[in-house]
């Protein structure tokens, strides 16, 4: 029985080492990170406790970590581990930060930096979206976290909203480690029916429009973007033919954008007030980087489901096109 017991104990002491978060950055040596798109630096600073170091990110850029050329010697195990997560803090800024995790190919979740002081931020595999046309991180056939080979902080993207210059930013991030144990993202709440929408054009009630896609709703080559783009035209438009100013229409359109990236601004894109109504033209980028009709198609889906999370199904998405739309 004493041995059943000293047994007993073995094992529940040896889950719980497994379970133990696996660290894939402490934080502890800048010298690790290069910056690999200028301006983006990278400096040993304070950690997340009295007693660490930790590193202060200065954006736009990239910078990056290789934990190893190919596959992390003894990784096999990660792949029952559901997500990742690390400390964080802003600079209280209304930027935010992106973090990619690569092997084969690159998969990235973007942060907000409004919060000065430290925390921990978790996301799940399924939470980050594929820079290319490929399935969801540790899918069937996609990258599993085993494949987990680099880190990055920062993106391609010099420009955000309307193809405005993305302002230098910074942030401090501590801790990175994988986690065992990270809840799936919610079930997607229907979107709100379009005839609420309808009916309160019909009533003159205020409606607010948010417009999102790539150059062509930018207004990209445009003489005055700024006076021209679709926003700008649809609600001068909706205020004439309706007799009045209570609708709103904004464009947080990108030029360049391609169905992923979208995804991947969700957390960016609607935050606060969810707005009445959504319009997405999307799909040209897709088709010049050779995505394919299916891919595209469930690309926009998740969109979809994305921004009635993020909205709580208070915005209905409008008609979603584009030259490769099914």
């Amino acid at each position: 029985m004493a041995m059943l017991r000293r047994l007993a104990v073995l094992l529940v002491t040896s889950g719980a080492l497994w379970a133990a978060p696996i660290v894939l950055d402490d934080g502890e040596d800048a010298t690790l990170w290069k910056a690999t798109q200028q301006p983006a630096a990278v400096e040993s600073s304070e950690g997340a406790s009295p007693d660490s170091r930790g590193l202060k990110i200065s954006m736009p850029g990239q910078v990056t970590r290789v934990l190893a050329q190919g596959y992390v010697p003894g990784a096999t195990g990660w792949d029952r581990y559901e997500g990742l997560s690390f400390m964080v803090k802003g600079d209280g800024s209304d930027q935010y930060g992106c973090l990619a995790v690569a092997g084969s190919y690159p998969f990235v979740v973007y942060f907000p930096l409004k919060d000065t002081t430290w925390h921990r931020v978790t996301v799940s595999w399924a939470e980050m979206v594929p820079e290319s046309q490929v399935d969801p991180l540790g899918s069937p056939g996609s990258l599993p976290p085993s494949g987990i080979s680099s880190l990055r902080f920062g993106s391609r993207w010099t420009i955000g909203h309307n193809n405005t210059p993305i302002p230098p930013h910074a942030f401090w991030v501590d801790g990175i480690q994988l986690e065992e144990t990270v809840p799936a993202p919610a079930a997607a709440p229907a979107p709100r029916p379009m005839a609420d929408v309808l009916a309160r054009l019909r009533d003159r009630q205020p409606l607010q429009i948010v417009c999102m896609g790539d150059s062509i709703t930018a207004g990209t080559g445009l003489p005055q973007r700024d006076r021209q783009r679709y926003a700008v035209l649809m609600q001068d438009l909706l205020r004439r033919w309706l007799g009045t100013e209570a609708i709103a229409c904004e464009s947080r359109a990108v030029g360049g954008a391609k169905s992923t990236d979208i995804r991947a601004w969700v957390p960016r894109d609607f935050v606060g007030t969810a707005p009445d109504l959504l319009t997405l033209w999307i799909g040209y980028n897709d088709k010049s980087n050779a995505f394919t009709r299916d891919y595209f198609k469930r690309s926009v889906l998740d969109y979809i489901d994305r921004v009635c999370r993020a909205t709580h199904g208070c915005s209905p998405p409008g008609r979603a096109a584009g030259r490769a739309s099914p």
